[in-house]
């Protein structure tokens, strides 16, 4: 007898993606059978980790990377800034990269050492940020102005529950500031 089931499928047999970005929004499902035998309904699990940045967030980075530049707001020199703990900002270098755009991140102390390489290696401009100054400093961690550092470019902010708060470009005015007026 068989340790595999029956539709077990040959590797080779596997789909080509021309990008990477083809990959988003295509997480797997699996069918719980064994543990929901007794239950009415069929019980699906969402294999978020299977997704290209490892959660849910890459589908987010696509989605407001291709807004932005539907709408304008990016163009082939404009740098993504995110201020973000690292499942959203590396969604978005991955639809940067692949687009050709550079991405800059300021980093919250704790992102993880795994995030903080996969984001390097990207080519992600990796700013540490801080949490044991004023929220209004220019280096903590999770403020607007925390972009001072990254030049002009397309900020990207989240709100709490992680919605997207803001995309709008902030120019970077004469003293390096960031802000709508600058």
């Amino acid at each position: 007898m068989s340790l595999l089931p029956p539709g077990f499928r040959d590797p080779s047999e596997s789909a080509v993606y021309d990008s990477i970005l083809d990959l988003i929004g295509s997480t797997p499902l699996v069918r719980l059978n064994v543990l929901t035998q007794d239950v009415p309904a069929a019980v699906y699990v969402k294999l978020d980790h299977f997704n290209v940045g490892g959660s849910s967030k890459d589908r987010i980075g696509l989605h407001i990377l291709r807004e932005a530049l539907a709408a304008g707001e990016l163009d082939g020199v404009t740098r993504i800034v995110e201020t973000g703990q690292g499942n959203t900002s590396l969604g978005l270098a991955l639809a940067g990269a692949r687009a050709g755009l550079a991405s800059t991140v300021i980093a919250k102390p704790d992102l993880s050492p795994q995030k903080l390489n996969l984001l390097r290696m990207l080519g992600v401009e990796v700013i540490p940020g801080r949490f044991d100054v004023d929220h209004d400093d220019p280096e903590h961690a999770g403020g607007r102005d925390a972009a001072r550092g990254a030049a002009s470019g397309h900020v990207v902010e989240q709100a709490a529950g992680g919605r997207e708060q803001s995309r709008r470009p902030l120019p970077v005015d004469g003293t390096g500031g960031v802000g709508p007026d600058a």
